[in-house]
């Protein structure tokens, strides 16, 4: 029965044990950028100083649990930040982690039950031995090694030890160790002092981590024997000539076993002496599992006998006749490759009649160009003095070659020359050489090759190289005639024109530089030609093919996983090209930046009406010039993009159309984001922080005008629909910064891998915090600086002429102006990700509030009782005692700090509220005007909604059965978003949230209220506005009184009832003891005015003091 046959128990529980390692390596590499920043190696300064000892707990934890605890539970700022916020956040990641970490345990443990299993007898007949004779079991046994070898490496090199052990650590405590096998993941995985971002390696390393997994070391011993002595996958036949890439992907398999066997490397000299001559007698840096480069120089640096093996492939002699054949025969083989890509030349019968020859020669391409690839690349981050010198000098060797190549062609040229000069003068009788007659023939044709040697040209190596391979031809042929070959002496000269010619060929062929990065080559060839892309799409279908190694196992177990892994695998390869194909985007955008700059500094525009001499005037010839070449230019790329065939890329088909909207896309958001962090991370203190406000918006203003002008004036001309791409990003990358400034404020954060709003393939940058800690991103920064604009404390805010004033200057600092050049920048989009972001703050406000009054209410008997009397005053109408008890509560101590407090907390309030109601206003306005329609529907349905939605809760109040209308809940709030870019979400009404009952609430407002009073005038020529009284005095009535209403409004009705009622008691208490209404009634008076009109007794009959209304003109 063949091994791989369904039936077969043994052979089925190999393939899905090497299945399984293949799918771990995929969640490996899905799980690489999804580490949480605060666990990675370099956390932000911001994280640093918000969650101080959480960020390193390592497994040093373990082993003095409750210390730490107690360390963490003593800090109370840390105990409310990791229980619930940091395991509300990364519960769910860390989950992943550790089954990640678990499936490399689990792996374990099955290879090494399987292994058993064999040696047991649990499968009949079969035993290690007799697997490794069959064809398919000796791969798989070989394998099964080989990924557990390469899971490890990799997770040490993509998740260092102390990451792997904050992660663990963090999932024990949040989980509560409830899992099986947490002690032997945290023995596998502790760390291993390996960092790679830091090039450190510890001292026998790999192999001490290798020996955590206690793999028998009999079936080391034989998977190393079978690939030592045997072909297992059948090679050698594909590549008779090349046996170090026959063997490759074996030679890469032995390099990783050999770590579960340090003693060999260390100690067998003849067994890696053998190994060396087998797989790397001409190589020494090869690649193990989807490219990640291994270098032997530098990981057998520590093993001696390793080490004494490999010294004979680095000699540096052989070296360089290594590197010199590899770049002599991939030149001649360019040469070749470019002759069959003609037109014309490579015909079905031609294929059919040299197909030998082309796949011998497309053989020979991908081992020339495989070597140099590999020899060339980067070295690991700390390499051994032999393997940076070793690259240094093959690196040294292909430059000496460049850097040469024009002063050795023009030698062999000339040589040349000179040789078929005199050969010609030979035969002319011209020079006498012995037995050499004259020969008018000879004379002519060395005297034409003269000449075509002569036209060789450097700047055509291509066309030159296949001349010169005729003349060498021709040369050769030529030296067979008898009076040529009778002749040493002509003999010799026809030789010496030989090798110089071959001499110019090797030269002819160079046509790419030495480079660590193949991206920024291929993007320079692109912007030279952007025709090439076609071309590039075989190197992109090639690169294809690596998805075959991670889903040959997956596919032949017929696993539910193979969809998964085949279309990660294919994002990655996909992704690739996306990046590679950047170029294009970018070099488009350049090109529209011109265009901008052009457009920007004349008017193009012609009146309706103008004279016939002003017409030239208008003309503008060579600015109209310079941008329809412009254009033209831009055309050419996007024509350069869409000339590439659709094809699939593993499982995904890519589109040359989507792949340039995709890139004008991200080349979008990158530039969008890069200038908005640069405009304000700088900060010109010298200007006031008006000016410099102004400045930032006018530039940010500036700037998407530009942008979103340019997108405009190009769709049409590379067919893309870029209105569509401006809105999406723009209001993509707004979301995204509002929520990343969220996690500031909230305890359930979004990591930005799981945001709805980020993307992989088109990803929004997150630059490092903007200066002073004012925001993680620059809506953030505005938002801040908006708000220190109009700082309560030292701005006045008139209501009539909606200005904000300097209390010291008496200026006027900003204006509804700012707002509509804020609406110019930032668009719909972002005004309202503006106004959600400082509801959010108003929320925080609230809480600290509520959290404060909490904490601090004054419950003291003392307090409570003259609380409790004013309560009982306030509904005997005392007017007396009812004003002598107010001012005695006033003039404590008590009241005196808290009043104090709690007034800052109630103007910054009102900063928030007046700025929603600007940017809200600034909503509706542009609304209403530049979509009627729309705006007319969504404020119809609002008003339907919230009427259907009243009439259902009047019947359900009025009636114990439930209403029969439907709850309209989930639909309000799914239109809510409508409602906020259409500026129809009141901020005065809005309810941030619903708070606990606080004793002695309206009392304290009270007491809050008419503390503010004496210290605030009413004048009515500035729009019914309070005001401060004193100069000196720096206080903002309307801010305040915004801030109180917005307070009382996340209560029930009845407590604004309450205090609005204990303000018209005193106003009374006031009016009939003093017999008129002196300057504090009438602020009073406004203020409570503006209470009620502010909150949702506006509508409502409220019953008043009968002297209120007569005294005090007041009317509801």
């Amino acid at each position: 029965m063949d091994l791989l046959d369904e039936n077969n128990e043994c052979g089925r529980a190999l393939l899905t044990l090497t299945s399984r390692g293949n799918y771990i390596l995929y969640e490996l590499f899905s799980l690489k950028d999804a580490v949480p920043s605060i666990y990675s190696l370099n956390p932000s300064r911001g994280e640093v100083s918000q969650y101080g000892l959480l960020l390193n707990l390592d497994f040093q934890y373990f082993q003095s649990t409750k210390k730490m605890e107690d360390l963490i539970r003593s800090n109370e700022n840390l105990c409310d930040l990791d229980d619930p916020s940091l395991k509300e956040s990364y519960s769910k990641i860390l989950t992943r982690f550790y089954k990640f970490f678990d499936s490399i345990i689990s792996y374990t443990l099955d290879l090494k039950k399987f292994i058993s299993d064999c040696g047991n007898g649990v499968y009949l007949q079969v035993c290690l031995d007799s697997l490794m004779t069959d064809p398919d079991g000796k791969q798989l046994l070989c394998e099964a090694l080989n990924l557990l070898g390469v899971v490890l490496l990799l997770t040490d090199k993509l998740f260092p030890g102390p990451i792997r052990e904050r992660l663990l650590v963090a999932y024990n405590r949040y989980t509560g160790g409830h899992t099986d096998r947490i002690d032997d993941v945290c023995k596998l995985l502790r760390s291993t002092g390996f960092v790679y971002q830091a090039g450190k390696r510890p001292p026998d390393y790999p192999e001490c981590f290798f020996k955590r997994t206690n793999i028998p070391e009999s079936f080391i011993r034989i998977v190393i024997s079978r690939l030592r002595l045997d072909d297992i996958y059948n090679q050698m036949s594909s590549f008779p000539e090349h046996r170090s890439l026959a063997l490759s992907s074996q030679g890469s398999m032995m390099i990783i076993c050999l770590f579960f066997a340090p003693h060999i490397l260390k100690e067998d000299k003849l067994a890696m002496r053998e190994i060396v001559d087998k797989f790397f007698f001409d190589s020494w840096v090869t690649t193990y599992y989807m490219g990640n480069i291994i270098n032997l120089v530098h990981y057998w640096e520590p093993y001696p006998a390793a080490k004494s093996a490999l010294s004979n492939t680095i000699q540096t002699h052989l070296i360089r006749e290594i590197t010199k054949s590899m770049s002599e025969s991939l030149k001649k083989l360019v040469s070749k490759s470019t002759e069959l890509l003609n037109d014309g030349v490579l015909t079905e019968e031609e294929l059919m009649d040299k197909s030998v020859q082309i796949l011998d020669m497309i053989r020979k391409c991908n081992y020339a160009l495989r070597w140099i690839m590999l020899h060339t690349s980067p070295l690991p981050l700390n390499p051994t003095k032999k393997s940076r010198q070793l690259r240094d000098d093959i690196m040294l060797e292909f430059e000496d070659l460049i850097s040469k190549r024009e002063e050795k062609w023009t030698f062999c040229q000339n040589e040349c020359e000179s040789r078929m000069l005199e050969l010609s003068k030979v035969f002319a009788g011209e020079l006498k050489l012995s037995r050499v007659s004259k020969n008018t023939n000879l004379e002519k044709w060395f005297y034409n090759r003269k000449k075509e040697i002569s036209n060789l040209n450097l700047e055509d190596p291509l066309k030159s190289g296949r001349i010169a391979m005729k003349l060498i031809r021709a040369l050769k042929e030529s030296t067979e005639l008898g009076q040529m070959d009778s002749n040493l002496q002509v003999k010799q000269y026809v030789m010496d024109s030989i090798e110089y010619l071959t001499q110019i060929v090797r030269y002819a062929g160079y046509g790419w530089e030495i480079i660590d990065h193949f991206t920024p080559l291929i993007q320079e060839e692109v912007i030279n030609d952007p025709s090439i892309v076609k071309r590039l799409q075989a190197i992109f279908i090639k690169i294809s093919s690596v998805i075959e190694t991670p889903i040959l196992r997956i596919s032949q177990i017929e696993s539910k996983q193979l969809t998964l892994v085949s279309n990660y695998y294919s994002v990655e390869i996909v992704q690739f090209i996306q990046n590679v194909l950047q170029i294009i985007p970018k070099s488009i955008f350049e090109l529209l930046i011109k265009v901008l700059e052009i457009q920007s500094v004349q008017e193009f525009d012609m009146p309706s009406r103008l004279d016939k001499d002003q017409i030239k005037s208008y003309a503008l010839l060579d600015e109209r010039y310079e941008i329809a070449k412009l254009t033209h230019d831009i055309s050419t790329f996007a024509d350069g993009m869409m000339t590439m065939n659709n094809s699939l890329i593993g499982v995904i088909r890519i589109n040359a159309k989507n792949l340039l909207i995709e890139g004008m896309r991200k080349e979008l958001v990158q530039r969008v984001c890069f200038f908005c962090n640069k405009l304000f991370s700088s900060c010109n203190k010298s200007k006031s922080l008006n000016s410099r406000l102004i400045d930032k918006i006018q530039e940010l203003k500036t700037f998407i005008q530009g942008m979103s002008k340019s997108f405009e004036y190009v769709q049409d001309y590379i067919n893309i629909p870029g209105l569509c791409i401006w809105q999406e990003e723009m209001s993509r990358i707004i979301n995204f910064y509002v929520e990343q400034e969220s996690n500031l404020f909230l305890k359930h954060k979004i990591p930005q891998v799981e945001s709805a709003y980020q993307s992989k393939t088109i990803p929004i940058i997150l630059y490092p915090s903007l200066e002073d800690g004012k925001g993680l991103t620059f809506l953030g920064y505005l938002a801040q600086e908006l708000l220190n604009l109009i700082d309560p404390f030292q701005i006045v805010f008139v209501n009539g002429k909606q200005k904000w004033y300097d209390v010291k200057s008496k200026t006027d600092i900003c204006s509804l102006s700012l707002f509509s050049s804020l609406f110019s920048a930032l668009g719909s989009y972002g005004m309202a990700g503006l106004d959600r972001l400082i509801g959010l703050k108003a929320v925080v406000c609230l809480q600290n509030l509520i959290s404060h009054l909490i904490k601090n209410n004054p419950c003291s008997k003392e307090w409570s009782l003259l609380l409790k009397q004013l309560d009982e005053l306030n509904h005997m109408h005392k007017s007396h005692d009812f004003i002598r008890l107010s001012k005695t509560l006033l003039t404590s101590k008590a009241s005196k700090s808290l009043l104090s407090t709690f007034l800052h907390f109630f103007c910054n309030m009102g900063s928030f509220q007046i700025l929603r109601l600007q940017i809200s206003y600034q909503l509706k306005l542009k609304c209403n005007f530049n979509s009627k329609p729309l705006y007319s529907a969504v404020k119809n349905l609002n008003e339907s909604l919230l009427e259907e939605e009243k009439r259902r809760m009047i019947e359900e109040a009025s009636s114990s059965v439930k209403s029969k209308l439907p709850s309209q809940s989930n639909l309000l709030q799914q239109f809510s978003h409508y409602l906020q870019w259409s500026g129809l979400l009141d901020p005065l009404k809005a309810i941030y949230m619903i708070p606990d009952q606080i004793n002695l609430l309206p009392e304290f407002i009270f007491l809050l209220i008419i503390s503010v009073s004496s210290r605030l005038s009413f004048i009515d020529r500035v729009g019914n506005s309070p005001i401060i009284r004193k100069p000196g005095d720096h206080i903002d009535g309307n801010t305040l009184v915004l801030g109180i209403s917005c307070f009382l409004n996340q209560f029930p009705i009845e407590l604004s009832r309450k205090v609005f009622l204990y303000l018209g008691n005193y106003l009374t208490s006031v009016i009939s003891i003093t017999g008129q209404v002196n300057q504090d009634a009438i602020t009073i008076k406004v203020v409570l005015q503006l209470l009620i009109r502010q909150s949702r007794l506006a509508n409502k009959i409220m019953i008043t003091p009968a002297a209120l209304t007569e005294h005090c003109l007041f009317k509801l």
